[in-house]
């Protein structure tokens, strides 16, 4: 499945064509194309790969002719440099040059080191997107590299000497373009390392006119089955999905996945202040769906069914462990960052929350996510219940704008997602 964030690769770079001219070969490419092509590829691994970061590479003879791409599949597989040389002999790889959007990994762990297996080809170079944060890694594996006689070299600081005798020469726009490609491509991994916290994203359907619902809560269904079937996509790609209470007791959803072919089971966790769901967990139909101990609640400290709960959690064996007890901040609403923060020390380094509109509104006023993103149908619902109905501002420079901003087209739906703009 298409992954919006890669959109502007094709609609903005001609991604499509230069797909189609490596893959009849032989082409030469600059190396902007050979990374263009790499990001794409490391999309690939979006529902497989957590917590590693997505990685793709592409392989360059001596002439800068394509040879061979790869991507980091499975969270403890073969890394995206394995995948992509592991293909070629040592004759194609004399003097080539390896683009990896990610510097090579230094250490050995649940696989080898990159770097190490890099050093013992006969490759003249390696171009890296990004330096690698994790400080088990930066800066170390491509000081391997260079130690072995080799060029590792950060793409930001890559000249291109060719003068169009070798490859194609790279723009300055290219490169500009092409570098915030690579912090998207990476954006939960640099936001786990450079801040130990998660990624956040919002995720809604709504109609033209901004409704979620009627105000008897009816939704099913605003969007096509299409954009349905994206929503589930998008499951698959954070470690864990977050509603509210409401939107349980509203709905009775099975929050799972639906693709065909996947397998994994994501983690879920419900605001729950009352420990309505909590208590009722067992006659839900998402609790068929998902294991115990993947389901997460938090619960208000002072709420009068809290006892109810916190028993819950130490006496019976086998049940509940897995609930955040929290006090409501000033407003009325639990600290959204401390909810995450709970996340992160247990494992969950990314996170979807679907809402429904109370939840999403107070994601909005305080700020708390990363990236949104918004199926818009082509129906009007008149009046009903929206994402923002809670959030407001008294004046448009508190407004909250999104940067480097996609838009998909699903059938007569449109997909936008964008950054939050910092």
């Amino acid at each position: 499945m298409m992954d919006i964030r890669s959109q502007k690769l094709f609609s903005e770079f001609g991604l499509k064509q230069l797909l189609t001219e490596v893959a009849v070969g032989p082409k030469k490419i600059n190396i902007s194309q050979a990374m263009a092509i790499a990001i794409y590829e490391a999309y690939g691994g979006a529902q497989r790969v957590s917590p590693n970061p997505l990685v793709g590479c592409v392989v360059l003879d001596s002439h800068g002719n394509f040879l061979s791409k790869g991507h980091h599949e499975v969270y403890g597989s073969a890394h995206a440099e394995i995948n992509a040389l592991k293909k070629l002999d040592r004759e194609k790889l004399q003097d080539a040059t390896v683009v990896v959007t990610l510097e090579p990994c230094a250490h050995v762990g649940k696989t080898g080191s990159c770097a190490l297996y890099i050093k013992d080809l006969p490759v003249k170079r390696v171009v890296y997107g990004l330096v690698d944060p994790f400080h088990l890694v930066s800066g170390k594996g491509a000081q391997i590299i260079k130690g072995a006689g080799k060029e590792a070299i950060l793409y930001s600081e890559f000249k291109d000497s060719s003068e169009g005798k070798l490859t194609p020469m790279m723009s300055a726009k290219e490169k500009e373009f092409i570098s915030s490609q690579l912090e998207i491509l990476a954006e939960n991994f640099l936001k786990n390392f450079r801040y130990s916290k998660p990624f956040v994203a919002l995720k809604w359907a709504q109609s033209l006119d901004g409704k979620m619902a009627l105000k008897n809560y009816e939704s099913q269904w605003i969007t096509n089955a299409q954009s349905r079937n994206y929503a589930h996509y998008l499951r698959s790609v954070y470690d864990v999905l977050i509603v509210g209470a409401g939107t349980v007791h509203q709905d009775n959803p099975k929050l799972n996945i639906r693709l065909e072919g996947f397998d994994l089971e994501r983690k879920l966790l419900i605001i729950d202040p009352d420990a309505t769901v909590f208590k009722s967990y067992d006659r839900l139909a998402f609790s068929k769906y998902h294991k115990k101990e993947n389901v997460f609640f938090v619960v208000d400290t002072n709420s009068s069914e809290t006892s109810i709960a916190f028993n819950l959690t130490v006496n019976p064996p086998g049940s509940f462990k897995n609930v955040l007890f929290l006090h409501k901040n000033e407003a009325g609403f639990f600290p959204l960052e401390e909810i995450h923060k709970f996340c992160f020390e247990r494992g969950m380094k990314s996170i979807l929350v679907e809402g429904g509109p109370t939840t999403l509104s107070q994601y909005l006023n305080q700020a708390a996510f990363d990236r949104v993103y918004a199926f818009v149908a082509p129906v009007i619902m008149g009046d009903g219940l929206s994402y923002s109905d809670q959030f407001s501002i008294s004046s448009m420079t508190q407004r909250l704008n999104l940067r480097s901003v996609e838009k998909l087209e699903i059938g007569d739906d449109v997909l936008f997602t964008g950054l939050k703009n910092i």
